[in-house]
């Protein structure tokens, strides 16, 4: 499996479908395997880890 490494766009457009497109091919690439480092989420403001944690929430959610 290849995995792929998004950045906190991919993962806003997947938590809060606000763009259908872009909400589309971001569940795509996360269903399909993707990783993400604190280092592209935000690693000042610490901010990376609401995004993963509400990423796992939602990835268990839709499974």
């Amino acid at each position: 499996m290849i995995m792929t490494l998004i950045d906190t766009n991919v993962v806003l457009r997947y938590l809060l479908n606000d763009i259908e497109e872009q909400a589309d091919k971001a569940a795509d690439v996360i269903e399909n395997g993707a990783f993400t480092l604190a280092e592209i989420l935000g690693k000042e403001d610490r901010s990376w880890r609401l995004h993963v944690w509400l990423l796992e929430i939602v990835i268990a959610a839709r499974s």
